[in-house]
């Protein structure tokens, strides 16, 4: 084969690995509570270091609403690739500045080949908050997946 010929075969194979990382469904997870189910796409997604992708969901207004009564517990669901990875759950509301406050006493320790999460939300008064579902890379530094949900509390 000639020097051309390897270059092109290499050059069109990288292509295509980018081509299929680019076309693959970002990983969906789900959230439940008090009969509702809430399926949500990544707000970004990475499959590696060099395909990274944003999903749906730009704006905390914009992100998907799970109501449910106040003190229900939620059922957070991650597929399997988010799943043999490691993950959390964290919550927060977003104050008038914008910026993140975190809800204490809701959300998760790291979790590592967990398919599924119980959030108790009687700790969170009467206010709603969102629930940010945040995936990292092996060395637990890096973030490479996040989803988001408003959560409503309803009486």
């Amino acid at each position: 084969m000639s020097r051309r010929a390897l270059f092109l075969l290499t050059a069109l194979l990288a292509a295509a690995t980018m081509l299929v990382a680019c076309d693959k469904p970002l990983p969906k997870v789900t959230v439940s509570g008090d009969g509702n189910i809430v399926n949500l796409s990544a707000s970004t997604y990475c499959f590696d270091d060099d395909h990274c992708r944003d999903g749906e969901v730009s704006d905390y207004s914009d992100a998907p609403v799970l109501k449910i009564g106040r003190g229900e517990d939620i059922l957070v669901s991650v597929p399997k690739v988010v799943a043999t990875g490691q993950w959390l759950v964290s919550a927060f509301r977003v104050d008038a500045n914008g910026d993140q406050q975190a809800v204490e006493g809701l959300g998760t320790p790291t979790l590592h080949d967990v398919h599924t999460t119980r959030i108790q939300t009687a700790v969170a008064g009467d206010q709603g908050f969102f629930l940010g579902i945040i995936e990292f890379d092996d060395n637990a530094k890096d973030v490479t997946g996040t989803w988001v949900v408003q959560v409503h509390l309803e009486d």
